[in-house]
Order: structure tokens, then sequence, then C-alpha cells
């Protein structure tokens, strides 16, 4: 299940721990979340050697 079909929302905040993140998740695969790297927003998991 998506994000976007659990939401019903392309988008939000999620909260992590002392970080907030908000982002659009609408390109996210099957259980897939935005985690916040220094490059971006990454939906994980990923495939190996993606990022």
């Amino acid at each position: 299940m998506t994000l976007q079909e659990l939401t019903r929302h392309e988008a939000g905040i999620i909260i992590y721990g002392n970080n907030i993140v908000v982002d659009n998740w609408s390109s996210y695969d099957d259980d897939q979340i935005p985690r916040l790297f220094y490059t971006g927003c990454v939906g994980f998991p990923v495939a190996p050697g993606s990022i």
C-alpha cells in the first residue's frame, strides 16, 4: 500500500523524532516512506545502488 492510498493525500507532514518532513509522496511505490537526506527526500526502501 502506498502513502497516497493510505492517507488519500498526495503530500503531507511526517515527523521523525525531532525532524519534520513536508513531502509529496505521490511518486512513491508500495511500502515506501520518505526519508530526508542531504540530497533531498528519498522513498525508502529503495533498490540497492539507486542512491
